[in-house]
């Protein structure tokens, strides 16, 4: 269930340290590669060799992420987007004042806060990109990271990311 994590072509440090928190979320689901000179034709060849369910790529946007593409790879090698997030600001793991600690492996859920149909549409296009489990808020693991779909007052929606043990963050507020 591994995706490969890389960005565009000339991130900036506010981009990679983005891709770096996500990796801290569970670094065994996603794999970080420096993308360099390589085009996407590329990069979906790496993704196909290495056998990896999908590639999320960060695009920068004024120096912050500014576009977060899910893809997959087809049976013929070829990539196909499945969602792509329009990315207004992002809080990093360093700017939080407390953070979950770091663990090798966090099963990863998707839930949406509220039941209003963009928040649910969100969640579920989330699970479908990163094909992982959505459950019902009132129904928590008691371990695990949960992506939470949230409300947002200037945006459409917010993700926070928390450790369901200790309630920190284990993610970036996107």
């Amino acid at each position: 269930m591994p995706f490969l994590l890389t960005t565009s072509r000339r991130p900036t440090q506010r981009v990679r340290s983005f891709c770096n928190d996500i990796v801290f979320i569970s670094p065994k689901m996603f794999i970080k590669i420096n993308r360099g000179k390589k085009n996407l034709a590329e990069v979906a060849v790496e993704v196909y060799n290495k056998n990896l369910d999908g590639m999320i790529m960060v695009a920068t946007s004024k120096g912050n992420p500014g576009k977060i593409d899910f893809f997959t790879i087809m049976d013929d090698g070829k990539m196909r987007r499945l969602l792509a997030l329009i990315v207004g600001g992002i809080k990093l793991l360093r700017e939080m004042p407390q953070r979950a600690p770091r663990r090798s492996e966090r099963k990863l859920y998707v839930t949406a806060a509220e039941q209003r149909e963009e928040l649910v549409t969100l969640a579920y296009a989330l699970s479908r990109a990163l094909k992982i489990p959505i459950i019902e808020s009132h129904m928590l693991p008691e371990h695990g990271a949960l992506i939470r779909v949230e409300t947002s007052r200037r945006f459409l929606a917010a993700i926070a990311i928390r450790e369901l043990d200790s309630q920190l963050p284990c993610g970036p507020l996107i």
